[in-house]
């Protein structure tokens, strides 16, 4: 008698596949050089003028003697006429200081409105996970995404490519607040993550039980692999949308 070959549902699937990177959040002082960068290419008149208004803004006020408090002590040595006198005198000068205060608030305006700019510039990507009983069943990471507009349509569509076939999900759709990541090579992306729950099981499952269609655009093979349910579980980013 021949031996019995095993069913396929009973081999281990693509046991070895390499599961892709995790892309790093961007640290602090690559946030901060890029947004330099950013600065200088686009914003290079701006910076000119500012800097140039702040530097004679600091000789100024370094060399004026209009600013000092009227607190001499008594036989103290003479100090400049141009110093106040008395407190009244003191306020009197100040409010030909008051515009520093606008300066300042322009100067916040105009950093939020370049850190605004910066990241609208960076490319956007995508990161979409189906779950159906609490498993993960399509996990489709690092995905190009044209505006975050489209995250919820893109994301579907995604997914139903990945398991070949329409799906069905609740409309309990859940989405992280957008984070900034930064790949092998130094590019700056504004990632997006979201999370869908299905309401009946993709019919993939009935050919490879406990089984995830996974893909990864960040990994060498980006290519969608059935790989076993157990360790995409393992992944930080799913273990995430476990958790909540």
């Amino acid at each position: 008698m021949e031996p019995t070959q095993p069913s396929p549902s009973n081999q281990p699937i693509c046991q070895r596949f390499d599961i892709g990177p995790d892309l790093n959040s961007l640290g602090w002082g690559k946030h901060a050089y890029s947004i330099l960068e950013h600065a200088l290419r686009y914003h290079r008149n701006q910076i000119l003028i500012i800097g140039s208004a702040l530097i004679a803004l600091s000789i100024g006020v370094i060399s004026w003697d209009e600013l000092r408090m009227p607190m001499h002590p008594i036989n103290a040595s003479a100090v400049s006429s141009a110093s106040p006198s008395n407190w009244a005198g003191w306020v009197t000068n100040m409010q030909s200081f008051f515009s520093i205060g606008t300066l300042l608030v322009a100067l916040v305006v105009w950093y939020g409105d370049l850190c605004g700019s910066w990241e609208n510039s960076r490319s956007k990507l995508m990161s979409v996970f189906f779950f159906y009983a609490g498993q993960p069943a399509i996990v489709c990471r690092y995905v190009w995404l044209a505006d975050a507009g489209d995250l919820r349509a893109w994301g579907q569509q995604v997914a139903a490519q990945a398991a070949n076939e329409r799906l069905s999900f609740s409309p309990d759709v859940k989405a992280q607040a957008p984070r900034l990541v930064v790949d092998s090579v130094g590019r700056v992306s504004q990632h997006y993550a979201v999370c869908f729950q299905l309401t009946s099981p993709p019919s993939f499952l009935d050919i490879e039980p406990n089984t995830c269609r996974y893909q990864n655009f960040g990994a060498m093979d980006n290519s969608v692999h059935s790989i076993p349910m157990e360790q995409v579980k393992q992944i930080d980013a799913v273990k995430t949308w476990l958790e909540h």
